[in-house]
């Protein structure tokens, strides 16, 4: 229990304190006092841990690993009730389920969240991707499964109606923590579930006798009971390996052989969407190919941007900017593939749509999924380029130097809290990876600023402004990064 307490996760304190209620409840129920009070032991025990650790911190700030109680909760369950909304909006979009694995792709489109893989919560995963025929399924099948499980619990031994209780009190726990947690969307969990409810209803009394089944049947129905999940682990585990080994490849001074290296383990991996997204980055000649690939069986935001890139490089910016727009219809919201769509029309020539772009872009900024994220800490710049497109096209000097403010404002958000979360993070490597940031891409968002802030000095000169006190930090300083 004090491991459990030391993780903060909400979501397994709900399954453990939901299990061990209801199994108490149902062992009371079933007049097996004893035992219904030994399962309240360990909840008992986790108030007092839990009060303990309480006292402990607010002795010590900062001292105690509670610490994470507070803000960063409250933005967590921000953004899960934002999940929620999306998961509810969707399934009214298409009542009878929009497919298996879906809710990936589709989740940016109401703007509540950015693209995510689940919406922490199974039955509204279960009616995003199944529709309403699934979820009632479900929930009739459970209804039967249910009854024909309680039926007759009072007539067994002791030991089977404490066994019972038990089993149901498992089955809860991780019903429980699919309420706020996605869990069926892993194989282990969702097996372990169902594992759980054959063996309930197995030792219930109305339970199947196995001794009329055949011999053979017994056994190759527990040998694939047990067998299944290490078959999943197994190919699961060679695809994670298959990642690694291209990462490892492509974070390694490159070789003769790296390129053809990666290729082969996207083509050994085939159905892998981000092996193919690394063979893309290091087999130029065929990128183009690779990047398809990758949109073809990944077809997130972040794939179609890379064959965006690859697109423009080669067919032009046209199908680039077709490929975009789709993207922009999964995750109106999302600030890299407008940033990118702006770049793309700013090389183009078409100043109107750039300056939409941009306009957009500021107003998207604002929007949920970029409001409320599930790292605070990690604060997006991509729409301060939009600020320096709407300055530039400005005709009145204070509002370009308003716009040209509000870009540097986002910068120096970026260096009150990005930089800091990345220094305490990194310890010293300048290019580990956190959240998709870096302490040497954090320089070059430094450079960035530090070129706003002299455009916008040159534009204030050029027209005689004298606006601001002068006693503002510089933009260099602020990140202190040196």
């Amino acid at each position: 229990m004090l491991a459990l307490l030391l993780t903060q996760s909400r979501g397994g304190l709900l399954a453990a304190g939901a299990g061990l209620v209801i199994a108490a409840g149902l062992l009371f129920a079933l007049r097996q006092g004893r035992a219904g009070l030994a399962a309240l032991v360990p909840l008992v025990l986790a108030v007092l841990l839990g009060f303990a650790l309480t006292n402990s911190q607010s002795a010590k700030p900062g001292a105690a690993p509670t610490g994470r109680i507070g803000a960063a909760q409250e933005q967590s369950t921000g953004v899960r009730t934002n999940l929620w909304r999306t998961a509810i909006a969707l399934s009214r979009e298409a009542p009878m389920g929009h497919g298996l694995g879906s809710f990936r792709y589709l989740s940016g489109k109401p703007m509540q969240v950015a693209q995510t893989h689940n919406p922490h919560q199974n039955l509204l995963h279960l009616q995003v991707e199944g529709g309403v025929l699934a979820l009632g399924l479900f929930l009739v099948v459970g209804g039967m499964a249910a009854r024909h499980g309680f039926r007759g619990a009072r007539s067994q031994s002791a030991e089977r109606q404490i066994l019972h209780a038990c089993l149901f009190g498992a089955l809860a726990a991780l019903f429980a923590n699919g309420m706020v947690e996605s869990n069926w969307s892993f194989f282990g969990s969702l097996w372990l579930f169902w594992a759980l409810a054959g063996l309930w209803l197995a030792v219930s009394a109305d339970g199947s006798n196995p001794e009329p089944v055949g011999h053979p049947h017994r056994f190759a129905a527990l040998a694939a009971l047990g067998l299944t999940p290490i078959f999943v682990s197994l190919w699961t585990a060679n695809l994670e390996w298959k990642r690694l080994q291209a990462a490892l490849i492509i974070n390694s001074p490159m070789t003769p052989t790296s390129r053809e290296d990666v290729v082969a383990l996207a083509q050994q991996a085939k159905i892998d969407g981000e092996l193919w997204n690394l063979a893309a980055q290091v087999d130029r000649d065929q990128a183009l190919a690779h990047a398809r690939n990758a949109v073809s069986v990944l077809p997130s935001t972040r794939n179609m941007r890379l064959l965006a890139r690859e697109q423009l490089a080669t067919l032009g910016a046209e199908a680039a900017l077709q490929t975009l727009e789709r993207a922009r219809a999964l995750d109106p919201a999302n600030l890299d593939t407008l940033g990118l769509i702006l770049d793309l029309q700013q090389e183009a020539g078409q100043d109107e749509d750039a300056r939409q772009t941009a306009e957009t872009m500021v107003e998207m900024a604002k929007a949920a999924p970029n409001t409320l994220r599930a790292l605070p800490e990690i604060v997006p710049t991509e729409h301060a380029k939009a600020y320096l497109v709407l300055a530039r096209e400005a005709n009145d000097p204070a509002r370009q130097y308003e716009l040209y403010t509000q870009a540097l404002a986002i910068y120096r958000e970026y260096a009150a809290k990005t930089v800091p979360y990345l220094k305490s993070l990194a310890g010293g490597d300048e290019d580990a990876v956190i959240a998709g940031e870096s302490l040497r891409s954090a320089r070059t968002k430094r450079d960035e600023a530090v070129a706003i802030e002299e455009e916008r000095a040159d534009m204030a000169k050029r027209n005689q402004l004298t606006i601001g006190s002068g006693s503002e930090t510089s933009i260099f300083g602020a990140f202190e990064l040196d």
